[in-house]
């Protein structure tokens, strides 16, 4: 099983059956919930046509193959090519989404931050996300930087805006003004630095203290590609997301391990949070509102305008 990530349908199905347990590529339905492509396949070649996670149908354009998410046995993934049955052939399993279709579909805006100390690799799952690229080379993020992408989750357009932080110290004070409204909050610590772990109590009570109650946290462990090196286990990762009470993955932006997940998976639970959504609609509604009103209720003279 791919570390951080575990097949619900194996897991409780086919736990006492390793050789049947599925462990091939991974796929995602349209709300973001994560399955082995056989397992899911087995799922609806036996009448199920609804997702073991919710009541969502599984039809046409509905998994997608989740590039980057290996798996313990990658040779076998050749073996479990062929195309789901008549509900779910799609070539979309295999290649991006490319209908025009999609630009009629709702869209949403979500905000998401990275948190975590300097040189955990927060820059660099953000990159391997946009644009599938990784640089050795070390470059600190200076204040913040933001991303755009759009992605599809659950029938709707999610334009994810992502915000790289800056870890050092001095950065604090500028990282506090992009925290605040974040719907996602990643924490990322470095499977290789023991400090990066110990950090991420330290950042949780940053995030409470200017980010909003209701924004859906994740728990990284980043660089999980140099196993060599690692001296925090998964069990600890565990551990700290549980008591935290969040979900954890192990991640890799050179391999690209997990990182596609992440995101997908923050997208989803962002969208299934009424708490979020109702707030993302005041605030859209009060600055709305706010640009409605009377000019001279906001300047003195109508001639001209100050850009500060």
């Amino acid at each position: 099983m791919t570390e951080g990530l575990e097949c619900p349908i194996c897991k409780n199905a086919h736990s006492n059956n390793e050789n049947e347990a599925a462990e091939d590529c991974f796929v995602s339905t349209a709300k973001g919930h994560v399955f082995h492509y056989t397992c899911l396949q087995r799922w609806v070649d036996e009448g199920k046509t609804q997702c073991p996670n919710c009541t969502e149908s599984l039809g046409r354009n509905t998994v997608l193959r989740l590039i980057g998410v290996q798996s313990a046995t990658p040779r076998r993934v050749s073996l479990h090519q062929e195309a789901f049955n008549s509900q779910l052939k799609d070539k979309s399993l295999n290649n991006p989404k490319t209908d025009t279709s999609l630009y009629d579909l709702p869209c949403v805006t979500a905000k998401i931050v990275a948190l975590g100390d300097a040189g955990v690799g927060k820059s660099s799952l953000i990159r391997r996300f946009m644009n599938e690229t990784f640089e050795d080379r070390y470059n600190a993020t200076i204040g913040c930087d933001m991303n755009v992408k759009t992605i599809e989750v659950a029938g709707k357009l999610v334009q994810l805006h992502l915000w790289e932080t800056a870890g050092q110290e001095r950065f604090r004070s500028v990282v506090t003004n992009y925290v605040r409204n974040a719907d996602g909050i990643l924490l990322v610590y470095d499977v290789t630095c023991q400090n990066s772990i110990r950090s991420i109590d330290r950042w949780i009570a940053f995030a409470k203290d200017y980010g909003p109650p209701d924004s859906i946290k994740v728990l990284i462990g980043n660089k999980f590609d140099q196993k060599e090196r690692c001296i925090i286990s998964k069990r600890k990762g565990k551990e700290l997301a549980d008591r935290l009470e969040m979900p954890f993955f192990e991640t890799s932006a050179k391999s690209s391990l997990n990182v596609e997940v992440v995101f997908r998976t923050l997208a989803a639970e962002i969208l299934l949070s009424p708490e979020i959504q109702e707030r993302n609609r005041e605030e859209k509604m009060a600055r709305s509102f706010s640009i409605s009103q009377p000019e001279g209720k906001h300047h003195k003279s109508n001639k001209g305008f100050n850009c500060c």
